[in-house]
């Protein structure tokens, strides 16, 4: 059994406060992998995954704690700026064109690619002791590409008598939990299978690129 976990703690280093941002109707900014639910007449929903995953880790890598906050409403000015604007950061370098030719691909392509380049991507950044940031693939086709996600990979297991890789996560709508991604059937690629313990559906993933900056 192959074991290696980075210093980024999903408990610890986590956001104890879900991905789930309310704002009036009239607070309106396009941003992109946001998605806007409208829930009320003067409300909407949104979720900054990509931002919470950047900023967990700008904290990380600057020595600092987490606020610790567990009510995303109470969270300051500041910290939500900081999310905004790390989400953006969180979709550079082409990231959105390869949600996109990642969504047209069936699900076996798809599963292919994420076994043969981005398994070996994540498992070399996390050997290195770097936690990956990974955009997951939930949806097919010319669909509304926010109902995918980002998570940050925190540490892996590799058992190669069942040929399955656990991927250890900090999950920003699953705060205080550490749920995994499973991938089985590796070495041969045709029978290989992604799946989430939390059950959220998913097709496939891949590793988006991640500089730190300073935490607000």
């Amino acid at each position: 059994m192959d074991t290696v976990q980075t210093k980024f703690d999903p408990l610890v280093n986590g956001f104890k406060f879900v991905n789930h941002f309310e704002f009036p109707d009239l607070f309106k900014i396009n941003l992109p992998f946001v998605r806007a639910i409208p829930i009320a007449t003067n409300e909407i929903v949104y979720g900054l995954c990509g931002g919470m995953c950047f900023t967990a880790l700008d904290y990380l890598y600057a020595g600092k704690p987490v606020p610790a906050t567990t009510n995303v409403d109470d969270i300051n000015y500041s910290l939500f700026i900081n999310l905004w604007k790390r989400q953006i950061d969180s979709l550079g370098k082409d990231a959105l064109q390869k949600i996109f030719s990642f969504m047209i691909l069936d699900d076996a392509d798809s599963t292919k690619k994420v076994v043969l380049e981005e398994i070996p991507k994540v498992r070399r950044l996390v050997d290195q002791g770097q936690p990956a940031v990974l955009v997951l693939i939930r949806v097919k086709g010319l669909v509304d590409p926010t109902h995918n996600h980002q998570v940050v990979v925190t540490g892996y297991a590799y058992n190669p008598d069942t040929d399955e890789l656990t991927l250890n996560l900090y999950e920003p709508n699953h705060p205080g939990m550490a749920p995994t991604l499973n991938v089985t059937g590796l070495k041969t690629t045709v029978s290989a299978k992604i799946t989430q313990s939390t059950g959220e559906g998913l097709r496939g993933f891949f590793v988006i690129d991640y500089s730190s900056k300073p935490p607000a």
